[in-house]
């Protein structure tokens, strides 16, 4: 896989899914497919944009393999259920959920990604700039950071 970045690719996935480009999304998913953050992705772009639970529920071993992570307090389950909420306008779930990832993974660059974006589109601006503050000390080389900083920048000029 020389010349791959998956912090680029993966970076890339999440804004596809963002934008609602779900082939996209999982097409550059799909490269590190093994990965936890890939496989939450694929199935959020197949469950929210294709429409379709049965392809969505396979990345993580159908049906029985989906239920054993909304049942367990596991990083996939929150991040799910932040995107998810998110996608629901269902803010306040998602923002909870994403707090609850957190506590789990504070440094993971997607989960803190995920709070501050939910943290902007809720108009939080306080808590929106502690998690790019808190973002940019742990993953200041991060894409996710990089396009972080670029959207609350976007946002001061407007």
């Amino acid at each position: 896989m020389m010349g791959m970045d998956k912090d680029k690719d993966l970076t890339d996935a999440l804004v596809h899914l963002i934008e609602g480009k779900a082939d996209l999304a999982i097409d550059k998913a799909m490269l590190w497919k093994e990965e936890w953050v890939a496989k939450c992705i694929i199935f959020l772009s197949n469950s929210f944009f294709k429409y379709d639970p049965l392809t969505a529920m396979e990345i993580f071993g159908g049906k029985a393999g989906i239920n054993k992570i909304m049942s367990s307090k596991c990083i996939e389950r929150y991040f799910l259920q932040g995107f998810g909420g998110m996608f629901r306008k269902e803010m306040s779930n998602s923002e909870t959920a994403f707090n609850s990832a957190a506590e789990i993974l504070p440094n993971d660059p997607y989960i803190q990604f995920g709070r501050a974006f939910i943290y902007l589109k809720m108009g939080k601006i306080d808590e929106l700039l502690g998690a790019v503050s808190a973002m940019g000390q742990k993953n200041a080389e991060h894409p996710l950071f990089f396009l972080l900083r670029d959207i609350v920048l976007d946002q001061k000029r407007s």
